[in-house]
């Protein structure tokens, strides 16, 4: 696939030890069974940009350790339906936003990556 073609060499530029995962489009219902794999399991959802008692990416990762492995699911340009946020909430995944603006569905994916680099890399440099 042309992307992790793209992943592969952008992380040999930037001198990363491992190679972030892109997956093509699947089903939640296929999505569901690959997310046993994974510790932290997290769902972009736009409505959570439109209220005031929202869950934020930045105080999720607060509680994520550096060796957990995390899932972001980014949806399709409209969003998740609600029967896809039934399953997903069902299934142990956690909604969050991405700020306050709707990012679209490329964009989404880059902002998730930047911050938690920036959460783990820079933030914990000192520690």
């Amino acid at each position: 696939m042309r992307f992790n073609k793209i992943v592969k060499e952008a992380s040999e530029q930037s001198h990363r030890n491992q190679i972030p995962t892109i997956y093509s489009t699947i089903t939640v219902e296929r999505l569901i069974e690959e997310s046993s794999k994974y510790d932290v399991k997290l769902y972009a959802y736009e409505e959570q940009a439109k209220v005031s008692d929202y869950k934020s990416f930045g105080t999720v990762l607060e509680n994520v350790t550096i060796t957990d492995k995390i899932l972001i699911c980014i949806g399709p340009e409209g969003g998740f339906s609600p029967k896809e946020v039934e399953k997903l909430n069902d299934n142990g995944f956690q909604a969050i936003r991405l700020g306050p603006r709707i990012l679209r569905t490329e964009t989404a994916a880059l902002y998730a990556l930047a911050s938690i680099s920036y959460h783990f890399e820079e933030l914990r440099c000192d520690s």
